[in-house]
């Protein structure tokens, strides 16, 4: 069995699965049904989870990105507020600095657009 393996392969590198904190996810159509795979090693068993946050990307088990693009617009919103705020009480140089930040979300969102960019 794959687990298996990679048990031994921590094992070899001297490290420790941690049961506790180990998910799977299966990945799916929307229409199929969820089967509730138990992955067991010894008496420990691995839960399953619907979404997984990993290298910042939101994952769901469709690969449909709504989680992850529901989690950008909860960043966004909130900095076009705090823009539509502030622009016009600040005077421009503070709104040119301001504009710096526009660039950190936009690196946020841009973030993964390689592997959601394509989704309809």
């Amino acid at each position: 069995m794959l687990f298996n393996d990679i048990n031994t392969w921590f094992n070899n590198n001297l490290l420790n699965l941690n049961f506790s904190n180990t998910h799977y996810l299966e990945f799916r159509s929307i229409k199929h049904y969820n089967f509730n795979m138990q992955v067991q090693h010894i008496h420990n068993y691995i839960s399953n989870t619907c979404e997984i946050k990993f290298l910042g990307l939101i994952i769901d088990d469709t690969l449909s990105w709504k989680q992850h693009i529901d989690q950008l617009i909860k960043k966004m919103s909130t900095a076009c507020y705090a823009l539509r705020y502030v622009k016009y009480s600040l005077p421009i140089e503070t709104l040119k600095i301001i504009h710096l930040y526009f660039a950190h979300i936009h690196i946020i969102m841009s973030y993964g657009v390689i592997f959601w960019g394509n989704c309809p």
